[in-house]
């Protein structure tokens, strides 16, 4: 009505055109809109969150081995982890889990940091690969929710992040020198390439945890990555993630001087790396049944 009404008036029919600047239109830029649309969000949430639920899953999940006792213990409260991503964040946003006005004092991240007593002990250090994808998420959601991106170059850039698939595949180090004695230790685990002649580039493989300078050990289950299109990735998507047998590098570096406290989205590099190994293993899974090597092992060397 009101169309038809505007287009029956002479004055308004032959009004001259808006100039640009008179147009009314949102206060921020179409790319900054796209960004906070809740699809949007979702899909980071799915790669920086959901995407390592396998840490967090067995006390966190309803399905998880220690979700009942948890909850009988400290109530539902325990269960933030849902059925689905989309779930999932409908509860953490609806939650007092995540800080919008500090997001690196979220709930979400002082729980496995244990500065905020937590049932499990610390499950995360400072700049490890979960405390990178969790942070990641929670700072790019609070400026989303904040409105602190005004310009389409304020926004975080797009990353091509490679696809992760958790296991029950243990990996452990034993006899620890005492330097890395509660420091965060990240193993790189690279396959054999026939058709080069060489070990591939790219780890088939991560992991990272604090070494426990009590028992001079560090172990932990292997997290698994690929290109997300790539055979390797439609594989693990569609069947059990798993190693094949053989010979695999070991690439190892310690944070010993805590870069990762003060940088978090730094990566572990060559100032930080501690040595090599190569092993031969079946990749057994299960907790019981871990590929073990000994700190001494690792060589400061190229391992052929």
């Amino acid at each position: 009505e009101w169309l038809k009404a505007s287009c029956n008036d002479p004055k308004l029919r032959n009004a001259p055109k808006l100039q640009p600047t008179e147009v009314a239109k949102p206060p921020r830029p179409n790319e900054v809109i796209r960004h906070a649309r809740m699809d949007r969000v979702l899909v980071s949430f799915e790669q920086n969150v959901w995407s390592q639920r396998f840490r967090c899953s067995g006390c966190h999940s309803s399905s998880g081995s220690e979700n009942k006792k948890l909850v009988a213990e400290n109530g539902e409260d325990v269960t933030w982890m849902k059925d689905s991503a989309e779930a999932t964040l409908k509860y953490l946003v609806g939650s007092d889990n995540l800080n919008l006005e500090k997001p690196d004092r979220s709930r979400l991240l002082l729980k496995p940091l244990n500065e905020v007593k937590h049932g499990g002990g610390q499950k995360m250090l400072p700049g490890d690969m979960t405390y990178k994808a969790f942070r990641t998420f929670l700072e790019d959601y609070a400026n989303t929710v904040k409105d602190r991106y005004a310009t389409a170059l304020a926004l975080p850039k797009a990353k091509v992040a490679n696809a992760t698939f958790g296991t029950e595949i243990w990996f452990k180090i034993t006899n620890t020198p005492p330097e890395w004695a509660e420091r965060l230790l990240q193993v790189n685990v690279h396959a054999w390439n026939a058709a080069s002649n060489a070990w591939e580039a790219e780890p088939i493989a991560v992991s990272d945890r604090a070494v426990w300078g009590k028992g001079k050990l560090w172990q932990h289950s292997l997290v698994l990555t690929a290109a997300k299109d790539s055979a390797r990735g439609k594989q693990w998507r569609n069947s059990k993630p798993s190693l094949a047998p053989g010979r695999y590098l070991i690439k190892t570096y310690v944070d010993t001087n805590e870069r990762l406290k003060r940088e978090w989205q730094s990566v572990l590099g060559e100032s930080e790396y501690v040595g090599e190994a190569v092993v031969e293993t079946k990749w057994p899974s299960g907790y019981g049944r871990m590929t073990s090597i000994p700190a001494k092992q690792l060589n400061r060397g190229v391992v052929p």
